[in-house]
Protein backbone atom coordinates (compact mmCIF):
# COMPACT_ATOMS: atom_id res chain seq x y z
CA UNK A 1 0.00 0.00 0.00
CA UNK A 2 0.95 3.25 -0.96
CA UNK A 3 -0.23 7.01 0.45
CA UNK A 4 -1.20 8.95 -2.34
CA UNK A 5 -4.51 10.54 -3.38
CA UNK A 6 -6.92 8.13 -4.63
CA UNK A 7 -8.38 7.83 -8.62
CA UNK A 8 -11.42 6.17 -9.53
CA UNK A 9 -11.22 2.53 -9.30
CA UNK A 10 -8.36 2.54 -6.66
CA UNK A 11 -9.19 -0.29 -4.03
CA UNK A 12 -8.13 2.02 -1.14
CA UNK A 13 -7.79 1.49 3.00
CA UNK A 14 -7.15 3.26 6.14
CA UNK A 15 -5.56 2.26 9.13
CA UNK A 16 -7.79 1.66 12.25
CA UNK A 17 -5.66 0.69 15.15
CA UNK A 18 -6.38 -2.92 15.42
CA UNK A 19 -7.33 -3.39 11.46
CA UNK A 20 -7.44 -2.19 8.38
CA UNK A 21 -10.95 -0.72 6.53
CA UNK A 22 -11.00 -1.19 2.98
CA UNK A 23 -12.77 0.41 -0.09
CA UNK A 24 -12.97 1.48 -3.49
CA UNK A 25 -12.34 5.03 -4.51
CA UNK A 26 -15.18 5.43 -7.37
CA UNK A 27 -14.85 9.75 -7.87
CA UNK A 28 -15.98 13.23 -6.99
CA UNK A 29 -14.57 12.03 -3.41
CA UNK A 30 -16.17 9.03 -2.97
CA UNK A 31 -16.12 5.97 -2.15
CA UNK A 32 -17.93 2.48 -2.03
CA UNK A 33 -17.42 0.23 1.16
CA UNK A 34 -19.12 -2.14 3.43
CA UNK A 35 -20.28 0.25 6.47
CA UNK A 36 -23.20 0.83 9.02
CA UNK A 37 -25.17 4.24 8.07
CA UNK A 38 -23.65 6.52 11.12
CA UNK A 39 -20.19 6.28 13.05
CA UNK A 40 -18.41 2.75 12.36
CA UNK A 41 -17.21 0.55 9.72
CA UNK A 42 -19.99 -2.15 9.59
CA UNK A 43 -18.60 -4.80 11.96
CA UNK A 44 -22.08 -5.92 12.44
CA UNK A 45 -23.93 -7.62 11.18
CA UNK A 46 -26.20 -4.60 9.55
CA UNK A 47 -23.67 -3.90 7.56
CA UNK A 48 -24.20 -2.91 4.07
CA UNK A 49 -22.34 -2.07 0.73
CA UNK A 50 -22.39 1.99 1.46
CA UNK A 51 -21.22 5.12 -0.79
CA UNK A 52 -19.48 8.12 1.35
CA UNK A 53 -17.76 10.64 0.95
CA UNK A 54 -13.89 9.81 1.17
CA UNK A 55 -13.68 12.11 4.69
CA UNK A 56 -16.59 10.15 6.43
CA UNK A 57 -14.07 6.67 5.00
CA UNK A 58 -10.92 7.81 6.41
CA UNK A 59 -12.31 9.39 9.73
CA UNK A 60 -8.74 11.61 10.20
CA UNK A 61 -6.91 8.39 8.95
CA UNK A 62 -4.16 8.35 6.20
CA UNK A 63 -5.76 6.97 2.69
CA UNK A 64 -3.61 3.97 1.29
CA UNK A 65 -3.58 2.74 -1.99
CA UNK A 66 -3.16 -1.15 -3.07
CA UNK A 67 -0.60 -1.77 -4.97
CA UNK A 68 -0.62 -5.15 -6.91
CA UNK A 69 1.92 -7.98 -7.45
CA UNK A 70 2.64 -8.69 -11.16
CA UNK A 71 0.42 -11.55 -10.71
CA UNK A 72 -2.63 -9.74 -10.03
CA UNK A 73 -2.04 -7.10 -12.34
CA UNK A 74 -3.12 -9.87 -15.19
CA UNK A 75 -6.30 -10.12 -13.45
CA UNK A 76 -7.27 -6.52 -12.50
CA UNK A 77 -10.25 -5.16 -14.10
CA UNK A 78 -10.20 -1.50 -15.92
CA UNK A 79 -10.83 1.20 -13.00
CA UNK A 80 -14.27 2.52 -14.70
CA UNK A 81 -14.98 -1.57 -14.59
CA UNK A 82 -14.03 -1.76 -11.06
CA UNK A 83 -16.08 1.41 -10.21
CA UNK A 84 -18.57 -0.48 -11.77
CA UNK A 85 -19.06 -3.04 -9.96
CA UNK A 86 -18.91 -1.34 -6.27
CA UNK A 87 -21.60 0.61 -7.50
CA UNK A 88 -23.39 -2.59 -9.04
CA UNK A 89 -23.25 -3.65 -4.77
CA UNK A 90 -24.62 -0.68 -3.56
CA UNK A 91 -27.06 -1.54 -0.89
CA UNK A 92 -26.32 -5.02 -0.41
CA UNK A 93 -25.99 -6.98 2.79
CA UNK A 94 -24.55 -10.24 3.94
CA UNK A 95 -21.21 -8.84 6.06
CA UNK A 96 -19.59 -11.33 7.56
CA UNK A 97 -16.58 -10.69 9.58
CA UNK A 98 -14.42 -14.11 8.55
CA UNK A 99 -15.99 -14.68 4.95
CA UNK A 100 -17.85 -11.69 3.26
CA UNK A 101 -16.18 -8.45 4.69
CA UNK A 102 -14.92 -5.02 3.50
CA UNK A 103 -11.41 -6.54 1.72
CA UNK A 104 -13.14 -9.40 0.15
CA UNK A 105 -15.77 -6.71 -1.09
CA UNK A 106 -12.83 -4.57 -2.37
CA UNK A 107 -10.89 -7.19 -3.75
CA UNK A 108 -13.71 -8.99 -5.56
CA UNK A 109 -14.73 -5.38 -7.64
CA UNK A 110 -10.93 -4.72 -8.20
CA UNK A 111 -9.95 -8.50 -8.96
CA UNK A 112 -12.81 -10.63 -9.29
CA UNK A 113 -11.61 -12.67 -6.35
CA UNK A 114 -13.15 -12.54 -2.70
CA UNK A 115 -10.32 -12.71 0.12
CA UNK A 116 -9.03 -10.93 2.59
CA UNK A 117 -5.57 -10.82 3.89
CA UNK A 118 -6.06 -9.78 7.30
CA UNK A 119 -8.25 -12.94 7.38
CA UNK A 120 -6.15 -15.23 6.20
CA UNK A 121 -3.23 -13.83 8.14
CA UNK A 122 -5.32 -14.26 11.45
CA UNK A 123 -5.95 -17.64 10.53
CA UNK A 124 -2.29 -18.79 10.06
CA UNK A 125 -1.76 -17.25 13.63
CA UNK A 126 -3.88 -19.11 14.83
CA UNK A 127 -2.71 -22.50 13.44
CA UNK A 128 0.78 -21.30 14.35
CA UNK A 129 -0.43 -21.09 18.56
CA UNK A 130 -2.10 -24.51 17.73
CA UNK A 131 0.63 -25.57 16.79
CA UNK A 132 2.94 -24.83 19.19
Amino acid sequence: MIQKDPVKGDHIRVNRVVYYHHGIYVSDNKVIHYNTEGDGDGLSGNAKVLCTSLDDFLEGGKCQVRNYSSYEKKLLFPAGIIAKRAKGKLGEKGYNLVFNNCEHFANWCALGVKKSEQVEDLFDTMDDIVLR
